[in-house]
């Protein structure tokens, strides 16, 4: 989609609306001809020359193609009043994707979704928080890029692969769920939820929902509080600078302080809502 004011009002609209019967860009005095207008030449051939090159190709490829189809392809959006931000999310959704950690989740540990689960999950800590260190540890989490300590050792040999307790590889799954000290804490989780009147029953944390969160609405609050769980783990691994054993340190006492410190801030920001009442009897548990 094309967007000048005087060549939009002169219906020019799309790259097609460019091209003559053979499938080239017309001339400037064929342009001002056909559409009167007096745009200068160097005006006019700026424009032109600011075309992608793959675009003049699948335009050449389109020859045999009318000009419903071309505009179809390359103006999905039309709007009565054009802006910059249509046109942008227009050309956007001609370019979609597919982020390559759906694929490696799926090839390196078997867990497969479909789109709309995919979409859920890379929204929701959007949808739970607006702190944006907290965004961006899910979205590391999400994108394989995750501060694990067999990470770090890839360019800092100083801090060791191995977890100091299992002696394995303490990549993020590892860390954040499998090593002893880690279930023992997730399963204490389980057993607080599970004493919580206003909370769907659950028996009990899965990878997936650690890694991602939990597939339902319903469940925000739960989610809100797995969230805020992982960032606890995580900082209790960065206060001993990777190497130590969190045994001490990772307890649903520490943990609890820290959530009620959290959710203080959240409701002080209004951004606690009615169905948050779930977090705070979570917190009120050890008040």
């Amino acid at each position: 989609m094309l967007w000048k004011p005087l060549w939009y009002r002169q219906g020019i609209k799309c790259i097609n609306d460019l091209l003559d019967n053979k499938g080239d860009f017309l001339t400037c005095k064929e342009f001002a001809k056909k559409y009167n207008l007096k745009d200068s030449f160097l005006e006019y051939m700026s424009f032109i020359s600011a075309i992608p090159k793959e675009w003049e190709k699948e335009l050449n490829n389109t020859n045999n193609k009318n000009s419903e189809d071309i505009s179809e392809q390359y103006c999905t959006l039309f709007v009565k009043k054009p802006k910059a931000i249509y046109m942008y999310q227009a050309l956007k959704s001609l370019h979609v994707v597919q982020p390559t950690c759906i694929r490696t989740w799926a090839e390196q540990y078997g867990l497969v979704f479909d789109e709309k689960e995919w979409k859920f999950f890379f929204m929701l800590p959007w949808n739970l928080t607006r702190d944006h260190k907290l965004i961006e540890f899910q979205f590391k989490i999400l994108h394989k890029v995750f501060a694990s300590k067999s990470y770090v050792n890839r360019f800092d040999k100083s801090v060791s692969d191995m977890c100091a307790k299992c002696n394995v590889k303490a990549n993020t799954i590892h860390m954040l769920y499998e090593c002893q000290y880690v279930k023992v804490f997730w399963c204490n989780f389980v057993q607080i939820a599970k004493g919580l009147s206003c909370i769907k029953p659950i028996q009990n944390v899965s990878l997936e929902n650690v890694l991602f969160g939990i597939n339902d609405k319903d469940s925000e609050a739960l989610n809100y509080c797995i969230m805020h769980a992982k960032w606890f783990l995580f900082l209790q691994y960065k206060s001993l600078g990777y190497n130590e054993s969190i045994e001490k340190m990772c307890t649903m006492n520490k943990f609890f302080i820290y959530l009620r410190y959290v959710v203080k801030i959240d409701e002080n920001c209004n951004m606690l809502k009615d169905k948050y009442e779930t977090v705070k009897e979570f917190v009120k548990i050890i008040d």
